[in-house]
């Protein structure tokens, strides 16, 4: 970013124009950049597996856990089994949310101490938008039990199948975290049944939700209302659901347009009542 320049851009951006610079080059009057941290839910559950695995319980040694990883689990049945059993997070369990801040405050701590390369500060994200499909395709095994070269999580959404606890438990788990120090942005993508809004006592309840969702100080959240039945019968005839739309990262799209693992992704997703 500090060798492009940007003039019709800078043309509109405060400062820029009067002291003559690019808004590439500092001449905006604020000077920020930002950086994503991609991934932030596999991190958790891992070192919430390590811990109460090997340390806890001493169900595995670390040994056990490294030559499972370096194998992409072949052979390692009953250590993938562990991790994966192990606690995850999004469902309020004070087993493993408080990695939540443990690591988030350790990045923002990391970055604070930082400058851009236009002399400005950093500021930290926590989303992965669609980027978690080829970063997951880069990375090896990891300890939360995800194999070689799948996908990361999503955003800050819990892993795929692992929260049992409700949409409520999510929130718990996400206000771990302290997200004015993640002023670049975050990430929560729900899918909720539509069927309990058909009732006064259903959409009283959403209310309650997203009033705790703003209580508890949590940034941003996309919400998709559709069940499972209607997207898996979406994917087998799309011409029947011309305009069928969904929130996919940050950003809405007819369901019938995306790509079969964006599909799969959406239709993954905990489908919640209220």
């Amino acid at each position: 970013m500090a060798n492009r320049r940007y003039p019709l851009m800078s043309l509109f951006i405060d400062d820029c124009l009067a002291r003559g610079k690019d808004v590439c080059a500092g001449g905006a009057r604020y000077n920020l950049t930002g950086c994503i941290a991609a991934g932030l839910p596999n991190v958790i559950n891992c070192l919430g597996a390590i811990r109460e695995r090997v340390f806890r319980q001493r169900a595995l040694s670390m040994a056990q856990v490294t030559e499972a990883l370096r194998a992409n689990f072949a052979g390692h049945e009953d250590v993938r089994h562990e991790l994966v059993t192990a606690p995850k997070w999004g469902n309020g369990d004070p087993r493993i949310d408080d990695l939540a801040s443990i690591v988030t405050d350790a990045l923002y701590d990391e970055l604070a101490q930082r400058t851009n390369p236009r002399g400005g500060r950093w500021q930290l994200a926590l989303y992965s938008f669609v980027a978690n499909v080829p970063l997951g395709e880069a990375i090896g095994a990891s300890a939360d039990g995800r194999g070689s070269r799948e996908i990361l999580t999503r955003n800050l959404n819990p892993a795929r199948g692992t929260d049992h606890e409700g949409p409520t438990a999510v929130l718990g788990s996400l206000s771990r975290i302290d997200f004015t120090k993640t002023p670049n942005g975050s990430a929560l993508d729900l899918r909720f049944d539509p069927a309990p809004f058909l009732t006064p006592e259903g959409r009283e309840k959403f209310v309650g939700f997203l009033k705790a969702f703003v209580n508890l100080g949590i940034m941003e959240m996309q919400a998709t209302m559709v069940d499972t039945e209607t997207l898996l019968a979406a994917r087998r005839n799309p011409e029947q659901f011309p305009n069928l739309m969904v929130k996919v990262a940050g950003y809405s799209a007819r369901f019938i347009d995306l790509p079969p693992h964006e599909q799969e992704e959406i239709i993954g997703r905990a489908s919640r009542g209220v």
